[in-house]
């Protein structure tokens, strides 16, 4: 594995996006984004004009894919490319505030005693979708929503065996 760049910067991108962070598999390379720059200049330019306000890049370059993670505009971020800078999907993490209006409407109206968990955005070809993970005294509710509503994936009461 090659591993190249500044090991603060490194730590520091592992430390805040520990939680969607794309595994590293044994054949995938971590490369930094002036590696990255020299040897495709079209998925780096592409990432650049996709993602302006991004800092603090982590590429690594899989057998059939390159997977970023990364800030974006301060938010956490992933996602991955084709070889060719096609962009596969993104996953974005989200405050309530950062999630649609009619979701967070839904969210309020419907699921008082709960707080939020975990939120993120997914844009994947060409569509977006969201998951909502909520917490209460009792348990969690995980929802999804798109353009067509809000639809609950799975409940999970706290004590019990998954």
């Amino acid at each position: 594995m090659l591993v190249a760049g500044n090991a603060s910067d490194s730590k520091a991108i592992k430390e805040r996006s520990h939680d969607i962070s794309h595994d590293v598999k044994a054949d995938e390379v971590i490369i930094t984004p002036a590696a990255l720059a020299e040897s495709n200049v079209k998925l780096s330019t592409r990432f650049k004009a996709r993602f302006p306000g991004a800092s603090m890049a982590q590429w690594t370059n899989g057998s059939e894919a390159f997977y970023v993670t990364f800030l974006n505009n301060g938010r956490k971020a992933k996602a991955c490319f084709t070889s060719a800078g096609r962009l596969n999907y993104t996953v974005t993490e989200c405050t309530l505030e950062q999630l649609p209006a009619s979701l967070r409407k839904n969210i309020l109206a419907g699921y008082k005693t709960y707080t939020l968990f975990n939120a993120i955005e997914i844009d994947a070809y060409g569509s977006i979708a969201h998951q909502v993970i909520l917490e209460n005294a009792t348990g969690f509710i995980t929802l999804g929503a798109t353009e067509e509503g809000v639809s609950e994936i799975q409940q999970v009461t706290k004590g019990a065996t998954l």
